[in-house]
């Protein structure tokens, strides 16, 4: 089975960091009503914006999207690649 980027993590990742998406907008560049997109999985966010955020957030680039098939409000058929 081929894997594919899937939910995106920002929400987890921010509340975890105890930061707002206006906290990221100011650390990124990155519009929050873009972040918004993204953490609503509305848009799918370019490898650019995926390393900066991941920069911003100390975190593998890898880490802010999950990886396997989606499906809305599916929680139990990812993986979350973590690793490198």
């Amino acid at each position: 089975m081929s894997q594919s980027i899937g939910k995106c993590l920002l929400p987890m990742l921010l509340k975890k960091r105890k930061w707002t998406q206006v906290d990221l907008e100011a650390a990124t560049g990155i519009h929050r009503n873009q972040l918004s997109e993204y953490s609503n999985n509305k848009r799918t966010m370019s490898l650019k914006n995926a390393r900066i955020m991941a920069n911003a957030l100390k975190c593998h680039t890898l880490t802010i999207c999950m990886i396997g098939k989606y499906r809305h409000g599916d929680r139990d058929n990812f993986s979350l690649f973590t690793a490198l």
